[in-house]
């Protein structure tokens, strides 16, 4: 029985009885008001008879007494009484049983009113009524029996009935009593019996709860449609679904290439995949007896502590970069991805080998650098000769020749651009480029770049306008000049021609915001998230003249990153795009 069904039968039990046992006293009260009336009615009946008796007895008393006056009176009682017969004529008319009785009634009130009538007359005229007197005396023996007759009827109805409807009254005490009782008792019976077999569900439920929440197999689940089987139900179907995940998960964990490990606040290993053998050497079982310092080189101790330490504290992912040893003292470069569980009171982590990817970063980095060093110089020394070729410090050139060597000019000054850009963005990318800061005046550094990509704008026709500030902060005046000029280049670029280019900088709490706002097409909606990416470059770059290495945003941002700010993009409503970089900035 479900629960609602259970509640619905505990209210619902004793509110029925109670219906009942009202139900009952209604009826018997309603009973109980019939009698009263019945024996009230009877009462004033046998009253009534009583009273005709009495002034029956003093009519005939007044008939046959004479003194002054009495005469009068004795037509009023004649009245009176007759007044009283005709009430227990209307009475007995309500009773078919007594019809006999009431006709007889009003035969002898008529034979004893006429006789009275007759006496009255005689006494007016002082004739002697001594023939009247057996008369009177016999119609009112009649009238005395009747009267009797009737109240000895009334009382042998009012017993009978008294009888036949006394042992109701008497017994409904007890069974009100008995109902009452009944209900309680079976009101308590049945909500202990719900109440027990509501326990021994609920502790049913409880005991598989702890067995899920311990992972233990859980005891058969209960039958039925009623609310607590199905709850049952719901942790079994719920128990299962997790053993399939973590069936899945430990087939995940065991079969992936990464090591996957758990490890306390100490570094000691908890669990450990089976990844541990290829990656180090070392097989789980062995590795859980170790602890991460036992695993890391030397120079690398005070780091792994370091980070181990940062990671149990952090809230969240936390990634780093660690080398460790292998089970023949081979070093292996890894990343870390760690997660610390305040519940488990572990470290869970997640250790890839990017030695392969380490070493193609050095041989990439080894490669831009020869190659930067190698064709700096060589470029720089044929375009400072080309240079005097043009100016005509080397004899004089064919004017056929000039063209080509203006072309040649331009082509040597983009690949040493290009070039510089690759070094740039090397010693950003690695940290090793160094940041010269010093407060500065921003005003001046916008002022700077302006004047340097003032010939490109006048070229192509735009018109660079830089909003005057008074705004001195700690920066690499070179490193925010480049920033800018190549934010300016980038917006020239896409500028259409006769429109502007704007420079705007103002203080925020904290920080300084500076755009650069261009009136060109607007940056595509699937290319805003990339564009700050090295070698990154946007459809429209394409159609442009100038084209793009990809560059000089990802250098701008490495700029901005290492002035600890940030940079982004976004489309202007009106039209164009707004190049948006901040910087940290406290007032002096």
């Amino acid at each position: 029985m479900k629960l609602a069904t259970q509640g619905l039968v505990v209210i619902c039990l004793p509110l029925v009885f109670q219906f009942c046992l009202s139900t009952a006293l209604v009826v018997w009260i309603v009973k109980a008001q019939e009698d009263i009336s019945s024996t009230a009615k009877s009462t004033s009946l046998i009253r009534e008879c009583d009273l005709i008796g009495n002034d029956l007895m003093r009519a005939l008393t007044e008939c046959f007494v004479s003194f002054d006056g009495m005469a009068a009176r004795s037509t009023m009682q004649n009245k009176m009484l007759a007044d009283k017969v005709d009430e227990v004529h209307l009475r007995l008319r309500n009773y078919p049983s007594y019809a006999q009785y009431d006709a007889q009634l009003m035969q002898c009130k008529q034979n004893l009113m006429g006789t009275f009538a007759e006496l009255a007359n005689e006494r007016t005229d002082h004739i002697p009524h001594g023939d009247i007197t057996p008369r009177i005396l016999g119609y009112a023996g009649q009238l005395t029996e009747l009267l009797n007759k009737i109240v000895d009827a009334e009382n042998a109805r009012t017993k009978a009935t008294g009888e036949s409807d006394g042992p109701h009254r008497f017994n409904i005490i007890p069974i009100v009593t008995g109902a009452t009782v009944c209900s309680i008792l079976v009101t308590f019976i049945f909500a202990i019996v719900c109440t027990l077999h509501t326990k021994k569900l609920i502790d049913w439920i409880s005991a598989n709860a702890q067995r899920f929440s311990r992972r233990q197999p859980m005891v058969d689940a209960l039958e039925g449609d009623d609310d607590l089987a199905r709850v049952d139900q719901a942790f079994h179907i719920m128990d299962q679904s997790v053993r399939e995940a973590e069936q899945s998960e430990h087939a995940i964990i065991d079969n992936s290439a990464n090591l996957i490990c758990s490890l306390t606040n100490e570094g000691l290993f908890v669990k450990v995949n089976p990844a541990s053998s290829k990656l180090l050497g070392y097989p789980p079982e062995k590795l859980t007896r170790m602890t991460l310092l036992d695993i890391v080189p030397h120079e690398e101790t005070l780091k792994a502590d370091e980070e181990l330490s940062n990671a149990s504290k952090y809230e969240g992912s936390r990634t780093f970069e660690l080398k460790l040893l292998t089970k023949d003292k081979r070093v292996v470069e890894t990343s870390w991805s760690a997660f610390w569980s305040e519940s488990e009171e572990s470290l869970f982590c997640v250790v890839s080998d990017i030695t392969e990817q380490k070493k193609v970063e050095h041989l990439k980095e080894d490669f831009i650098a020869m190659i930067s060093d190698e064709l700096k110089s060589p470029l720089q020394k044929v375009s400072n000769t080309v240079s005097k070729s043009i100016s005509g410090k080397m004899g004089a050139i064919p004017e056929a020749a000039q063209g080509v060597f203006a072309s040649v000019t331009k082509s040597l000054d983009r690949l040493i651009g290009l070039v510089s850009d690759l070094l740039d963005f090397e010693k950003l990318q690695s940290g090793q480029m160094q940041f010269n800061i010093r407060r500065t005046s921003l005003n001046s550094v916008m002022k700077q770049a302006e004047q340097e990509v003032l010939a490109h704008a006048t070229k192509s026709n735009i018109l660079i306008k830089a909003h005057d500030c008074s705004i001195t902060l700690p920066i690499d005046p070179e490193r925010i000049t480049q920033l800018l000029v190549n934010l300016l280049s980038n917006a020239i670029r896409y500028c259409k021609p006769g429109g502007t280019v704007s420079i705007v900088a103002k203080e925020a709490q904290g920080f300084v915001e500076v755009s650069v706002i261009d009136q060109g097409p607007g940056i595509p909606a699937d290319y805003v998230d990339k564009i700050f990416a090295a070698f990154e470059v946007a459809p429209t770059s394409k159609k442009t003249k100038e084209g793009g290495s990809g560059l000089g945003l990802a250098i701008s941002r490495l700029i901005v990153q290492g002035h600890k700010g940030t940079i982004y993009a976004a489309n202007e409503p009106a039209g164009g795009a707004r190049f948006t970089f901040t910087l940290p900035y406290t007032r002096q």
